[in-house]
C-alpha cells in the first residue's frame, strides 16, 4: 500500500483520499475535481465518482444509500445518481436519480431510497453536478445499506475504485500492522533455488527492423501453434522496434508464449497497416503475453490488442510486463 496524502489548505488533518469516503470519520472527505471542459470532445464531462465492488462477485441488494457532506459547502453534491452491475464496466442499470439536493451544515448526513432494487456485484455512484454546477465532488462518507440496514461497504474484502486512479497504486481498507520486534528472524537467510529447467521449445523470431514484420512473426506463431498442447513453447521476439502492416493472430487454445525483452527501450511493436487490430488472441486463448509493448495507433483508430471471446469454457489468458495502447480497450 502507498498512501497518497493530499492536506486539505484548510486543515491540515484533513486528506483527500479514498479510503476517507468509508472510514466512517466525518472529519475526513474524499475528493474527485470530476472533468467540465468543453474542449474535451468527445467527452467534455466526466461525473465524479465512487464504485464499490462487492467480494468474489457476490450479487447484494441495496435498497438505500446514504452520502454526508464535506467541508466546502459548495462542492456539496447536488446532481447525483445510483447505478447498478454485474461487472465494473457495466452494462449499468439506474437506480435512483437525485437532483437540487441541498446540505444545510457540514458534516449532514442524508439517505436516499433506491425506487428499484435489484441484486448487483457493482455499485456506482456519479455525481454530475455539485452546489456551483460543476462535477467535482466532496464527500465525507458514503454508505449502502441493505434491506437489514447493514452497509455493505463494511466488507473489507470488497474493492473500491474512482475515477482516474493512478495505474498501480491501491488501497487497502483493512491495514495491519506488526511491530518490528514481533516480527521472526530466521536463523539462516539463503536465495531460491534456480528455477526448474521445462525445456520449452524456443522459437526465435529473426526480423530487420525496417521490414514489415507481419508475416515472420506470423509464420513463427503459426510454428508454435503446431506443437504438442501443454507444451508451451515460446516465440521470443528479441529487442527492438518493428513495424507490423497486418495483423497478426495466435490461433485459437494455442498455449504458446509471446515474450519479448522487456517494455520501455525494450521489445515493441508498432502497428503502421489499416484496420487492424495488431494483434488478435482468438479465443478461447491460452497465450502467455511477456515483456512486450503493443502499440496500434490512436490517431487512425487502431487497438493494440484485441481478445475475442474472452470468457469461452477452456480460456486462460496471461500477461506480465505487457504495455499495449490504441483506440480503445475491448
Amino acid at each position: 500500500v502507498r498512501p497518497r496524502a493530499n492536506p486539505h489548505p484548510a486543515a491540515a488533518t484533513l486528506q483527500q483520499e479514498l479510503p476517507n469516503a468509508f472510514d466512517n470519520d466525518p472529519s475526513t472527505e474524499f475528493v474527485d475535481a470530476g472533468c467540465n471542459d468543453p474542449n474535451n470532445a468527445p467527452h467534455p464531462v466526466y461525473p465524479g465518482v465512487l464504485q464499490w465492488n462487492s467480494a468474489d462477485d457476490a450479487r447484494k441488494m441495496v435498497v438505500a444509500y446514504t452520502l454526508t457532506a464535506g467541508s466546502d459547502a459548495t462542492k456539496d453534491p447536488r446532481d447525483f445518481r445510483l447505478l447498478g452491475a454485474n461487472a465494473p464496466g457495466g452494462p449499468w442499470t439506474v437506480l435512483d436519480t437525485q437532483t437540487r439536493v441541498t446540505w444545510p451544515t457540514r458534516a449532514t448526513t442524508k439517505t436516499f431510497t433506491v425506487k428499484a432494487p435489484g441484486d448487483y456485484s457493482v455499485y456506482r455512484l456519479e455525481i454530475t453536478a455539485n452546489t456551483a454546477g460543476t462535477p467535482s465532488m466532496r464527500v465525507a462518507e458514503f454508505a449502502l445499506l441493505d434491506a437489514k440496514g447493514a452497509d455493505l461497504t463494511e466488507d473489507r474484502r470488497c474493492l473500491v475504485t474512482t475515477r482516474n486512479e493512478a495505474w498501480g497504486i491501491f488501497y487497502a481498507l483493512d491495514k495491519q500492522v506488526t511491530m518490528l520486534e514481533k516480527t521472526p528472524v530466521p536463523t539462516m537467510v539463503g536465495l531460491p533455488a534456480t528455477p526448474k529447467n521445462r525445456h520449452r521449445k524456443i522459437i526465435e523470431v529473426r526480423i530487420n527492423p525496417k521490414d514489415d514484420a507481419s508475416a515472420v512473426l506470423q509464420a513463427q506463431i503459426n510454428a508454435a501453434a503446431q506443437e504438442s498442447a501443454g507444451s508451451k513453447p515460446v516465440v521470443h521476439i528479441p529487442k527492438g522496434k518493428y513495424t507490423l502492416n497486418r495483423t497478426v493472430t495466435v490461433p485459437a487454445l494455442s498455449d504458446l508464449q509471446l515474450i519479448g525483452d522487456g517494455v520501455g527501450n525494450g521489445t515493441a511493436l508498432n502497428y503502421g497497416g489499416g484496420d487492424g487490430p495488431l494483434l488478435r488472441l482468438v479465443g478461447p486463448s491460452r497465450a502467455t503475453l511477456r515483456d512486450l509493448e503493443l502499440f496500434g495507433g490512436s490517431a487512425n483508430g487502431v487497438d493494440g490488442l484485441v481478445i475475442e471471446h474472452a470468457d469461452q469454457d477452456g480460456g486462460h489468458i496471461y500477461t506480465n510486463q505487457l504495455w499495449t495502447r490504441g483506440a480503445a480497450a475491448r
